[in-house]
């Protein structure tokens, strides 16, 4: 990269505001990964009570996993 292109690039409101350009196939695999997460979700809240049980977790908790937001993805840091 040369001076020029990278003098540039620091101008670039992305950069300026400390943000990095995110490549189109990242892109692509958090929408798959947001898509599944909010699916299981949806599943967790469709579970009876005797199959919560049988995993572990309560109707209450079951309820605020499957309530969260679509992009909050486990692993995934703002």
């Amino acid at each position: 990269m040369t001076n020029v292109h990278a003098a540039t690039l620091a101008q670039h409101p992305t950069f300026r505001l400390g943000l990095r350009p995110v490549a189109p196939l990242h892109l692509i695999v958090l929408a798959v990964k947001a898509y599944r997460v909010n699916r299981q979700r949806r599943q967790l809240a469709e579970l009876t009570d005797s199959q919560l049980a049988d995993i572990g977790i309560t109707r209450e908790q079951a309820l605020a996993e499957s309530t969260r937001s679509f992009w909050d993805l486990p692993g995934e840091q703002p």
